[in-house]
């Protein structure tokens, strides 16, 4: 048991616009530091960077899972899925699991730093929840909270998903 009640996964797309599990979008291949936005899902596949199946799964400590793969891997788990990119709602909405039971929809929430990718998921699936990441306030963010808590009121947006160190303060 994993003995938590939720899990978040980072998501940043590939060139193909494949959402893909990782936190900082880069990884390290043949001594060189690579990103997923420059490859297809196939040719990280075929560098043995992201497995979408446990058939390609041959090195799981050093690989990406596919967005697709790990949601049917944790079917009973609550999960966070925040977006990195600019777009991604977009192709969540279009290639992914929305079209889904209503038990899946119940433990999802989307979320990102990126308030409009949010906002506008929310109005494609109004029934799953959704956040706004925040990293804290400092003095220069302090006057684009008003404007965030407006574009969440109006949006239907009903949480912020702010990180540990936040959290602890």
């Amino acid at each position: 048991s994993l003995n938590c009640s939720m899990i978040e996964l980072d998501c940043c797309l590939t060139k193909d616009k494949i959402l893909i599990v990782t936190h900082g979008g880069w990884a390290i291949h043949k001594d060189k530091v690579i990103f997923v936005r420059d490859f297809n899902l196939q040719e990280l596949i075929d560098m043995r960077i992201v497995a979408d199946s446990f058939n390609t799964c041959k090195e799981p400590e050093r690989q990406m899972p596919t967005l697709r793969f790990v949601l049917g891997s944790f079917p009973l788990f609550n999960l966070n899925i925040e977006l990195k990119d600019k777009g991604s709602a977009w192709f969540l909405m279009n290639n992914h699991i929305f079209g889904c039971s209503h038990a899946l929809k119940k433990r999802i929430v989307i979320s990102s730093f990126l308030v409009n990718e949010v906002a506008e998921f929310k109005k494609m699936y109004p029934e799953i929840k959704t956040a706004v990441a925040w990293d804290g306030l400092d003095f220069f963010r302090y006057t684009k909270m008003f404007s965030l808590s407006r574009t969440m009121a109006k949006s239907g947006i009903e949480g912020i998903h702010i990180n540990r160190k936040v959290a602890n303060k």
